[in-house]
C-alpha cells in the first residue's frame, strides 16, 4: 500500500532518480513494482492470434452473403446464431478490452448479440455499416428491416 502511494506522489520522477531517492531495504520491492506498473502488455498485443480466431468464428456464425452483409430480420429469427454470438462473450472478455461494451456487461440491452457483433468488428478495424430497406419475407409480405455490411477497413 505504501509503494502505491510513493509511485503516485513521486510519479514525475524518472525511475533511476526514484531508485536513488529511496535508499532503504524495500528497494527491490520498489523496483519490481515499477517494472510491473510501467510494463503492462495490452490485450491487443498479447492475444493477436486469439483475437483473429474470435473474429473468424464470429464471421463463420454470421454466414455473410456475397455482399459481406447480413439481414437483421433473419438474424432476429435465428435463436441458435444469437446464442452462439452470446457464447463468444467469454472469449471476448478474455481477449478484448470490453469493459465498456453494453452487450456483454449491460443485462438490459435489447439485442445483446447485435451489440457484441458491432463492438467486436469495430474494435478490430472493420466498418460496420447499416442500411434500412424493405425485406420480402415471402409468407407475411414485406417488412422494414436493416441490412448490416461488415467491411474490412484497410
Amino acid at each position: 500500500m505504501k509503494l502505491r502511494l510513493l509511485m503516485i506522489t513521486h510519479g514525475a520522477l524518472e525511475c533511476d532518480n526514484l531508485f536513488n531517492y529511496f535508499q532503504n531495504s524495500h528497494i527491490n520491492i520498489l523496483k519490481e513494482y515499477v517494472y510491473i506498473y510501467n510494463m503492462r502488455i495490452k490485450k491487443s498485443d498479447k492475444y493477436t492470434n486469439e483475437r483473429e480466431d474470435t473474429i473468424n468464428r464470429a464471421l463463420e456464425i454470421l454466414q455473410l452473403d456475397e455482399d459481406k452483409s447480413f439481414i437483421l430480420y433473419e438474424f432476429d429469427k435465428d435463436i441458435e446464431k444469437q446464442n452462439r454470438i452470446i457464447e463468444l462473450a467469454i472469449d471476448i472478455k478474455r481477449y478484448f478490452a470490453s469493459s465498456y461494451w453494453n452487450g456483454i456487461n449491460d443485462k438490459n440491452t435489447v439485442r445483446p448479440y447485435l451489440t457484441i457483433i458491432r463492438n467486436l468488428f469495430k474494435n478490430h478495424g472493420f466498418l460496420f455499416i447499416n442500411k434500412s430497406f424493405i425485406y420480402n419475407t415471402g409468407e407475411n409480405g414485406k417488412v422494414k428491416t436493416t441490412r448490416y455490411y461488415i467491411i474490412k477497413n484497410e
